[in-house]
């Protein structure tokens, strides 16, 4: 690490030091790890996630400590682009909190285990054809055989000593649908196994086009408010005071295990809140929270992977009354 790294941690500790205030505080109030603040003090740059998530460690840090936040934001980039780390979203500022679960509701669940018990049961009955038609009848021919051997009146067709061995599971019908490959089952030749490929890899039906059909995601219902109960948004309104926490509550359809949507929180058309959240089934619920500091116009949308804006929603912070 550099001096520059070093002198700008060593300038943001002892900030803190001089307000008494410890880490594992400033990592409460501000859901930030105790190791990226830690990074931020030691100049490991490398420990960190990023310019942007940076820049925001270093505002929420200040304003919990109540330093100049500005001040420390500029003295920390104008330290990064001296050292040529300065990345190209830079422009966006001071990346902030915003804690994110997703809860898996009981619906979903119960359909992810009926989805895995009708693949089992496609798997077991796939299985049972290829037994049945592919690997079967030649359980049937093998003693037929055997017995045929010391018979030679019939060595042709052999039909009428078959019956005698099969009957109490095989019909007749089975066994005329077989003639060919029963005319050729003498002794020598009876192992030949070329019908069996094909049975198999007829009754092996592709599951692989189930999973190519992903469905477009959609937020049909969303919203804010001041928090989650029994998975529902609560305290939704338009109007919140400065220092109130706003939940960011949404609704996905057509997702999959391995797919994300991002929160993005806006204050007067500044990014100020940026979260990447998973989804685990087909119909999930996600959330986002972030503390309202300071008056103004705010927004907070849902994105897709690709950035389309899937949900918006704006609302106005007012000052706390005395």
């Amino acid at each position: 690490m550099g001096t520059a790294m070093e002198n700008f941690g060593d300038q943001l500790r002892q900030e803190r030091e001089r307000r008494n205030v410890a880490l594992d505080e400033i990592a409460r109030s501000t859901k930030i790890r105790v190791r990226y603040l830690q990074a931020l003090e030691d100049g490991q740059h490398e420990r960190l996630p990023g310019i942007v998530f940076a820049k925001g460690y270093v505002r929420a840090y200040a304003e919990t400590i109540g330093a100049d936040a500005d001040r420390l934001v500029t003295a920390y980039v104008a330290e990064q682009r001296s050292l040529g780390r300065l990345e190209t979203e830079a422009s966006q500022e001071h990346v902030l909190e915003a804690l994110a679960a997703a809860v898996e509701s009981d619906q979903d669940r119960a359909w992810r285990r009926v989805k895995m018990a009708l693949i089992g049961s496609a798997v077991l009955l796939a299985a049972f054809a290829v037994f049945w038609f592919g690997v079967r009848p030649f359980f049937g021919r093998e003693p037929a055989a055997a017995t045929n051997a010391p018979i030679s009146p019939a060595p042709v067709t052999g039909q009428e000593s078959v019956p005698e061995l099969i009957d109490a599971g095989t019909s007749q019908p089975v066994e005329t649908q077989n003639d060919p490959v029963q005319s050729v089952e003498t002794a020598a030749v009876q192992p030949k196994p070329d019908p069996a490929p094909p049975a198999v890899d007829v009754v092996q039906p592709e599951p692989a086009p189930a999973p190519i059909a992903l469905a477009t995601l959609s937020i049909p219902d969303y919203g804010v408010g001041t928090g989650v109960r029994r998975r529902t948004l609560v305290g939704e309104a338009s109007e919140f005071e400065t220092g109130t926490l706003v939940v960011f509550w949404n609704r996905v359809f057509g997702g999959e295990p391995g797919r994300h949507i991002r929160h993005v929180w806006f204050h007067e058309g500044n990014v100020t809140g940026l979260i990447e959240l998973s989804i685990g089934a087909s119909h999930w619920r996600t959330y986002s929270n972030q503390t309202l500091r300071r008056a103004g116009n705010w927004a907070v949308e849902a994105q897709d992977e690709d950035g389309r804006v899937l949900a918006r929603k704006t609302f106005v912070a007012t000052p706390r009354r005395r």
